[in-house]
């Protein structure tokens, strides 16, 4: 006599039809999300550099109203060795006002921001900044003499100083050549 099972045998789970669907849904939700989501990063990475840069001019307003001219700045190279940013120096008593960590006036910089300043060597009337993130997009520059906010691309991942990007300060729109179009 044979015993049947009223029970199916049969182990629940998925097919590999299934698995594969799953998986294929999964991947086209990815290849669409993560880029959408590094752009978003990267947008707010540029919004901390330009945020940054209006506080600069908001500092070199005060400078301006204090000394009758603007900071005067150290070169790119004596900001690389004091971190990020570069060294304010007020024009009698070579008080440093910063963006460097250890500077005497601390002026807070998003972290990951990078800027360079420049002015005017003969009489501090005028002054050009470039800055940007780390991981941002964009480079954006202001310049006194037309008080105008600037940008030219930037790659995600290279510091300003990397990019090439330089900044001088002469009489006129320092921004007007070498591809920086109005923000």
């Amino acid at each position: 006599m044979m015993c049947v099972s009223s029970k199916n045998n049969k182990i629940g789970g998925f097919s590999l039809i299934e698995l594969v669907i799953v998986v294929f849904i999964l991947s086209v939700l990815a290849a669409v999300a993560i880029p959408k989501y590094r752009e978003l990063v990267a947008r707010a990475d540029n919004g901390a550099a330009l945020a940054d840069l209006g506080q600069h001019c908001k500092l070199e307003a005060a400078f301006m109203g204090d000394f009758s001219q603007y900071g005067r700045t150290n070169n790119a190279a004596a900001a690389a060795a004091h971190g990020v940013g570069a060294i304010l120096i007020g024009p009698a008593d070579n008080t440093m006002v910063i963006a460097c960590p250890d500077g005497y006036v601390r002026v807070g910089l998003s972290s990951g921001v990078h800027f360079l300043s420049n002015t005017q060597a003969a009489n501090g009337s005028g002054f050009s900044a470039i800055f940007k993130h780390v991981s941002g997009t964009r480079i954006y520059g202001v310049d006194s003499d037309t008080f105008g906010i600037f940008q030219i691309p930037g790659v995600s991942g290279q510091t300003l100083l990397a990019s090439g990007a330089n900044v001088a300060s002469t009489a006129g729109d320092d921004f007007s050549a070498a591809g920086w179009q109005h923000f």
